[in-house]
């Protein structure tokens, strides 16, 4: 996620640009993991919001950050 350039890291704006999160940490970070996993909300759920940025400028940007891990 930290190396994504192109979304935003954030809950979702309702807006038009792309968005990336991490829900465990930043909108259900006040649930036990028990609870969130009930959700199927894990630690390690990463949720995508596409934009209307160009799709080979988003690929791209999610294909350098994958090469990172």
């Amino acid at each position: 996620v930290d190396s994504l350039k192109i979304p935003y890291i954030a809950p979702s704006f309702g807006g038009v640009e792309s968005v990336v999160n991490q829900p465990a940490i930043m909108s259900y970070w006040d649930l036990p993991r028990s609870e969130r996993e009930k959700y199927r909300i894990y630690d390690n759920t990463v949720r995508f919001c596409f934009g209307v940025e160009d799709y080979e400028d988003l690929k791209d940007d999610i294909l350098q950050a994958l090469e990172v891990i």
